[in-house]
Protein backbone atom coordinates (compact mmCIF):
# COMPACT_ATOMS: atom_id res chain seq x y z
CA UNK A 1 0.00 0.00 0.00
CA UNK A 2 1.51 3.55 -0.93
CA UNK A 3 0.03 6.80 0.07
CA UNK A 4 -0.23 10.42 -0.58
CA UNK A 5 -1.67 13.52 0.67
CA UNK A 6 -2.50 14.94 3.96
CA UNK A 7 -4.81 12.18 5.05
CA UNK A 8 -3.21 8.36 5.91
CA UNK A 9 -6.92 7.03 4.48
CA UNK A 10 -6.40 3.15 4.56
CA UNK A 11 -5.66 3.67 8.42
CA UNK A 12 -9.34 4.83 8.68
CA UNK A 13 -10.24 2.02 7.04
CA UNK A 14 -10.72 -0.55 9.87
CA UNK A 15 -12.75 1.67 11.84
CA UNK A 16 -15.25 2.35 9.00
CA UNK A 17 -15.44 -1.46 8.56
CA UNK A 18 -16.19 -1.80 12.05
CA UNK A 19 -18.84 0.65 11.77
CA UNK A 20 -20.30 -0.37 9.12
CA UNK A 21 -20.61 -4.10 10.63
CA UNK A 22 -22.01 -2.73 13.37
CA UNK A 23 -24.80 -1.25 11.62
CA UNK A 24 -25.90 -4.45 9.90
CA UNK A 25 -24.04 -3.56 6.23
CA UNK A 26 -26.76 -0.95 5.40
CA UNK A 27 -27.33 -0.71 1.74
CA UNK A 28 -25.16 2.02 -0.08
CA UNK A 29 -28.19 4.10 -0.39
CA UNK A 30 -28.29 5.19 3.11
CA UNK A 31 -25.14 6.90 2.39
CA UNK A 32 -24.81 10.19 0.73
CA UNK A 33 -22.60 13.30 0.27
CA UNK A 34 -23.42 16.94 1.24
CA UNK A 35 -21.35 19.67 0.22
CA UNK A 36 -20.99 23.30 1.33
CA UNK A 37 -18.80 26.26 2.23
CA UNK A 38 -17.55 24.31 4.86
CA UNK A 39 -16.43 21.58 2.98
CA UNK A 40 -17.33 17.59 2.27
CA UNK A 41 -18.33 15.13 4.24
CA UNK A 42 -20.37 11.57 4.04
CA UNK A 43 -23.50 11.38 5.85
CA UNK A 44 -25.54 8.13 6.92
CA UNK A 45 -29.40 8.30 6.41
CA UNK A 46 -29.40 11.95 5.44
CA UNK A 47 -27.92 15.23 5.36
CA UNK A 48 -28.72 15.48 9.32
CA UNK A 49 -27.72 12.27 9.78
CA UNK A 50 -24.75 10.71 11.56
CA UNK A 51 -21.42 11.99 10.05
CA UNK A 52 -19.05 9.22 8.58
CA UNK A 53 -16.27 11.59 7.06
CA UNK A 54 -15.28 14.42 8.34
CA UNK A 55 -13.17 16.75 6.14
CA UNK A 56 -9.16 17.12 6.90
CA UNK A 57 -7.97 19.82 8.83
CA UNK A 58 -5.27 21.69 6.58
Amino acid sequence: MWQSGPRRLWGEVPAAYLRYGERGAPEVGRFGLAVGRSGQRVCFDGPQGEVWAVPAEG
